[in-house]
């Protein structure tokens, strides 16, 4: 695959998804488009989103992908960066369920990842187990939310393993993949993008529809 696939960047602290559609004119067709959205949690967050086709066969079933990184080393209080880990996980709610539409919108699927969190170095920072705790407001707003919401998201959620995406999707491999090459800067955006390559790539080997070329 050669030619690249639609990227966009957003301000995750005040866009939602449906503005973001609209105002880039980016593709959504209910009936026929599932979202993938990924979290690489920790000091710097990143998010990635991507518009897929049901049942992928290729990556070039991507429609577009758009990414951002969110930044808790700011936090100068313990108390401050707790609440900054609250909000981020309602608002990463409120970003796939807000839609003005919403009679004519239906979610097929979200499948929502986050990168499972190993600890492999010693630190001082507020902020080195707030991968932990993000994860973990995650997983329970996901469980015990708000459950009467109509157009509550998630239907999959589900973790992977930092070193499996960066042995499997390598950046060689990613931009051959048509993925966009992002800077040193968003270096967290571009491993929650090497999630949702993973994972699409996984469910091309379920469909047996072959795997993505090396």
């Amino acid at each position: 695959m050669s030619s690249s696939i639609k990227h966009i960047e957003f301000d995750f602290a005040k866009e939602k998804l449906w503005q973001i559609i609209n105002d880039n004119k980016l593709r959504f067709k209910p009936q026929e488009d599932d979202f993938i959205a990924a979290v690489d949690p920790g000091g710097v967050t990143g998010i990635a989103v991507a518009c897929v086709s049901y049942d992928p066969k290729d990556f070039s079933d991507i429609h577009w992908l758009a990414t951002s990184q969110y930044d808790f080393r700011e936090f100068q209080t313990t108390e401050d960066l707790f609440t900054a880990e609250d909000e981020f996980v309602h608002r990463f709610f409120d970003f796939f369920e807000t839609w003005p539409i919403a009679d004519d919108f239906h979610y097929g699927t979200v499948q929502f990842i986050i990168e499972d969190f190993i600890l492999r170095q010693g630190g001082m920072g507020r902020e080195l187990l707030s991968p932990v705790r993000i994860a973990s407001k995650i997983q329970y707003a996901e469980k015990y939310g708000d459950q009467d919401s109509e157009y509550y998201p998630w239907t999959h959620l589900m973790y992977q393993s930092p070193s499996s995406i960066k042995t499997t999707c390598t950046p060689e491999r990613m931009k051959a993949w048509g993925f966009p090459e992002l800077s040193h800067s968003q270096r967290h955006s571009f491993d929650a993008l090497r999630h949702i390559a993973y994972r699409i790539r996984s469910l091309m080997a379920e469909n047996n529809q072959g795997q993505p070329s090396t």
